[in-house]
């Protein structure tokens, strides 16, 4: 089995050499690792094998061909069009290399090669990328931890934006999960929004007071604020609406009888139902004439 080097950049990975065994790749690393890592720049030396390379690594690698066009898109990300490395390819290869890049120069998605740079070029034109932002809710339903996330592309059919979502049972993969989404542009919120967090810790922190970054928020005027926000609790209902339906279908296929139900359930039910009558009075008073 074939074995790479790499060095790893605050722009990303770099392929160094390809070996024959783990062994020769092992040897190389200890006599050069000090040398490398002298150099300004390189932050971190490693090997893997070259399967592992080719199948999870390659497409996001640091590839420094020469840029030929560039675009910026809605998100913030960079369009870039730049050599592709043809290297130990046979027969005629496409010329260039279409790939998205974040503001550090990042790649972060490696869209294909085209064999001209005028069709790349005429290719950025179809790439419609938004905002990619995502959000945290937590006890949503029987889910522990919950990401809305949206591409930047998908729409409702009123053209509002469209949130996939993940549920999770345990912080390790949520921050993992996390991780993926930074690594791919996503932003917690708004892409104005500053993250702080960084990819390595188990948690993942939330803005200091969402109440105060809503009323101090001078960006939008109040009347957006509210059309914006029920919107969005719309849509967030109608999840919720998915999950009860659900657990209804789960209690009549198995024909649970409520009577039965363990404790802690019925006490789900009643703080449920509870907080249900206090959102019904909230948004009494909400639609209240003055």
């Amino acid at each position: 089995m074939e074995f790479v080097s790499y060095i790893e950049t605050r722009k990303g990975k770099k392929l160094l050499k390809v070996f024959k065994s783990k062994r020769a790749v092992d040897m190389f690393l200890k006599k050069n690792t000090d040398k490398i890592l002298s150099k300004s720049g390189i932050e971190k030396v490693g090997s893997m094998s070259k399967r592992d390379w080719d199948s999870k690594e390659a497409k996001y690698a640091v590839n420094e061909g020469k840029v030929h066009f560039e675009k910026k898109l809605k998100s913030g990300n960079i369009f870039q069009v730049i050599d592709r490395d043809t290297k130990g390819m046979r027969g005629t290869q496409d010329k260039f290399s279409m790939q998205i890049v974040d503001k550090r120069g990042k790649v972060i998605k490696h869209i294909g090669s085209h064999p001209s740079l005028n069709g790349a070029k005429k290719y950025s034109n179809s790439i419609k990328e938004g905002k990619k932002r995502y959000y945290q809710q937590d006890r949503v339903g029987s889910a522990k931890y919950t990401i809305s996330y949206h591409d930047g592309k998908k729409k409702h059919k009123d053209g509002s934006d469209f949130f996939d979502i993940k549920t999770f049972k345990n912080q390790r993969d949520l921050a993992k999960f996390v991780n993926g989404l930074h690594r791919f542009g996503f932003v917690y919120g708004h892409a104005n929004e500053s993250i702080n967090e960084s990819i390595n810790e188990a948690k993942v922190k939330r803005p200091v007071n969402r109440w105060l970054e809503l009323k101090n928020d001078e960006t939008m005027h109040p009347h957006k604020k509210m059309a914006m926000g029920l919107k969005e609790l719309k849509y967030q209902l109608r999840e919720v609406e998915k999950f009860f339906n659900w657990y209804n279908k789960i209690k009549t296929m198995n024909e649970l009888d409520s009577q039965n139900y363990w404790k802690r359930t019925n006490n789900h039910i009643y703080t449920i139902k509870e907080k249900l009558i206090k959102i019904a009075k909230t948004i009494q008073e909400i639609e209240k004439w003055k």
